[in-house]
C-alpha cells in the first residue's frame, strides 16, 4: 500500500508518518513539501497511489480550492483527502476530495476517517454540514455502497453486532460506518439518523441499489 504525503511542514510529516506507519505497518510513505513535487510524484506514479492526504496551504498554490483540484487532475483514482488548519469547504467535496480532516482532531479520529475513506466511504465533518443545511442536498450521493447497506439495516433495528453478522463486517468497522452516516446526516441519534434519511431519500435509494 503506497500514500502520498502533502505538506511543507517536516515536523507535521514525520508525525504523520509515525502515525501512519503504526496504522498500517505495510504502508509506504512518498513525501511532497510544494504543489509541484506533489503533481509530479502522482504523474509518476501513474495513479497508483492508495491515499493522499493533502495539506491546503502549499507554498507555491494560491488558495486551497486551487490546491485541491490542481492535484486531482493527476491523482487517477487515488481518493485525495485535504489535511489541514483551514475550515472545512463544501467546494472542496464538491471539486472531488474524498474527505476532509481537521489538524487538530484526535489519532483515533483520524485514522478511522482514513479507514472509512480506504473502505469506499467519504469522511465529512458534521460541522460543514451543520453550517450549511442546503449542503444535505449537494451529498444525497455521498454514501458508499457499504454505507448503504449499513443504514437499512440501521434503520430496520439491528444492533452494530447484528450489522456485523448480516454484512460479514467486523463490529469495529459497523462503529466507523454508523458514525459517519450519522456526521453525513447531522443527527445524534441512530433513529433521528434514520428519519433524516427517510425524509431525504437516502433509504429509498440505498433499498433499490442493490
Amino acid at each position: 500500500m503506497q500514500a502520498l504525503l502533502i505538506d511543507d511542514h517536516r515536523l507535521f510529516r514525520d508525525g504523520m508518518k509515525s502515525l501512519l506507519m503504526q496504522w498500517r505497518a505495510d504502508l509506504q510513505i512518498v513525501e511532497a513539501s510544494t504543489l509541484e513535487l506533489a503533481r509530479q510524484a502522482l504523474q509518476e506514479q501513474n495513479g497508483g497511489f492508495d491515499l493522499v492526504l493533502l495539506d491546503l496551504t502549499l507554498p507555491d498554490s494560491s488558495d486551497a480550492l486551487h490546491t485541491m483540484r490542481q492535484v486531482l487532475q493527476v491523482a487517477g483514482r487515488a481518493p485525495v483527502v485535504a489535511v489541514s488548519m483551514l475550515p472545512p469547504n463544501t467546494e472542496l467535496i464538491s471539486a472531488g476530495a474524498r474527505g476532509y480532516i481537521h489538524k487538530s482532531e484526535s489519532a483515533n479520529v483520524m485514522l478511522a476517517s482514513l479507514d472509512l475513506v480506504l473502505a469506499g466511504g467519504n469522511c465529512i465533518p458534521a460541522g460543514m454540514l451543520r453550517s450549511d443545511p442546503a449542503a444535505l442536498d449537494d451529498f444525497n450521493n455521498v454514501l458508499s455502497e457499504r454505507q448503504q447497506q449499513v443504514l437499512t439495516q440501521m434503520a430496520g433495528g439491528l444492533s452494530n453486532k447484528e450489522i456485523a453478522r448480516v454484512l460479514a463486517i467486523s463490529e469495529g468497522t459497523v462503529k466507523v460506518h454508523v458514525h459517519r452516516i450519522l456526521q453525513q446526516l447531522g443527527a445524534t441519534s441512530r433513529a433521528k439518523a434514520t428519519l433524516l434519511a427517510q425524509r431525504r431519500g437516502w433509504l429509498q435509494a440505498a433499498g433499490t441499489a442493490h
